[in-house]
């Protein structure tokens, strides 16, 4: 098994895992800590495919974890995003480098913001009671499958 297969293997794996992420989101809202662990956990297979697996690449991408995960703790505490999604956005964080990371969370606000009009829109047509509850892990996965995309699709990535 060659190195690139490596790569294909973990992407596919982390494009499963979002996948079960956008089911479990739509359906209950809930983000399940068994598919973060798992997409966690693929992380250093990728690092390995990519040629980051290094004491400074793990170092940078624990580092960008940390980072984002305590960014959007703020808006946890705020009220503004799930600990599901905070926990998603972390462990997805572990994936990609600085710019990576950084289209991560743009991406992820762009989607939701789409998604966020689409689930008032419900709420209001359905003359729903309660607050509106957003599926924001479909947009942080969405955002994800841009990113995966990316590596793929625009050659000068």
């Amino acid at each position: 098994m060659d190195i690139y297969q490596l790569e294909l293997i973990s992407l596919t794996g982390l494009a499963l895992a979002l996948l079960v992420s956008i089911y479990t989101d739509l359906k209950s809202r809930m983000l399940y800590d068994k598919v973060n662990i798992f997409i966690a956990l693929l992380a250093p297979l990728f690092w390995y495919a990519t040629h980051t697996f290094t004491l400074q690449g793990v170092g940078l991408h624990l580092l960008f974890a940390i980072c984002t995960f305590f960014f959007f703790a703020i808006f946890f505490a705020l009220g503004q995003m799930g600990g599901g999604d905070v926990k998603l956005l972390t462990v997805m964080a572990l994936w990609f480098d600085f710019q990576g990371v950084f289209n991560l969370a743009f991406y992820s606000a762009i989607f939701g913001a789409v998604i966020t009009i689409m689930a008032w829109a419900y709420h209001k047509i359905k003359k729903l009671d309660g607050k509106v509850r957003v599926p924001y892990g479909v947009a942080i996965a969405i955002a994800g499958f841009s990113i995966i995309g990316e590596r793929f699709f625009n050659p000068f990535s």
